[in-house]
């Protein structure tokens, strides 16, 4: 079962796998890196430099809406006066596009970002904040916090409580509400060293909280060239498509870069995890 769930997984990533092989050319982001999105109001049609340096991947969702660089995404507590948005479907799939940060190879990367979701939006299921171009992502799963290495075919969890908007919004389960405040995500990939070992590190922290750290993973790729952020997903609960909204994204291979931002306003604050373990 464990396996079929995991195929079934790898399968949603063909259609952004499809147009990451589909001849595009991708330039390399130099790090360390930051973006603000301070480019020009723009909505971002077709495979298109817009930003910064980075390459927009796909198009719009089932009701037609595109990503944009928009004064109205901008976390106003961060740097310049623009963000990201991103638009979440109806359907399973169904999402507006996403951002590639390419770079040269790295055994070792922390990316950090502030995100806010629509007031009222509920996940359904799962949403990926970020896919890794040599086959790991981060979703929020329904019920947990999940890291899935696509060539192992092993998963990893949050496995305290359930997991969720309520980890952003302090509610009682994944079907809390997202209020619109905004929050910010950090993820930590190395790889093992040497390539037999099974010393491999992943860590999320939410808010500068720490919810999941392994650090005896062997994964199935020695190094990293890229992500997406943000990538598929399952339909939210909602009659209307729901907008995400990223700001502030830096990258390095050098070492954590943490939360310098003052948050906005938000719910009560979620309570640290405890006895993490491998499913």
């Amino acid at each position: 079962m464990k396996k079929l769930n995991l195929i079934l997984l790898f399968l949603i990533l063909i259609p952004l796998t499809s147009v990451l092989l589909s001849g595009v050319s991708l330039a390399d982001i130099t790090l360390p890196y930051s973006t603000t999105f301070n480019c020009p109001e723009q909505v971002l049609i077709g495979n298109v430099y817009n930003c910064d340096g980075l390459i927009n991947v796909g198009g719009a969702d089932s009701s037609g809406h595109y990503p944009s660089i928009t004064t109205d995404a901008n976390f106003p507590n961060g740097g310049g006066v623009r963000g990201a948005r991103f638009w979440v479907g109806l359907n399973k799939n169904d999402y507006a596009s996403a951002f590639v940060y390419q770079f040269p190879p790295v055994s070792e990367i922390w990316v950090r970002g502030y995100v806010s979701y629509e007031p009222g939006m509920i996940f359904t299921q799962g949403q990926k904040l970020a896919y890794f171009i040599n086959g790991l992502y981060i979703v929020i799963a329904g019920n947990y916090l999940r890291i899935t290495d696509v060539d192992t075919y092993n998963y990893y969890n949050n496995v305290n409580g359930t997991m969720g908007l309520q980890y952003f919004y302090g509610g009682p389960g994944f079907h809390t509400a997202a209020d619109g405040s905004w929050h910010c995500i950090e993820f930590h990939w190395k790889a093992q060293n040497p390539s037999t070992a099974s010393n491999g590190q992943f860590d999320i922290w939410i808010d500068s909280t720490q919810y999941m750290h392994y650090d005896t993973i062997h994964f199935g790729a020695m190094t990293q060239p890229g992500f997406t952020m943000t990538s598929n997903n399952d339909p939210v609960d909602n009659p209307t498509d729901q907008w995400e909204d990223w700001d502030d994204i830096a990258v390095s291979a050098t070492g954590r870069l943490g939360c310098p931002y003052t948050l906005g306003a938000a719910g009560p604050s979620p309570n640290p995890p405890t006895n993490l373990k491998a499913q």
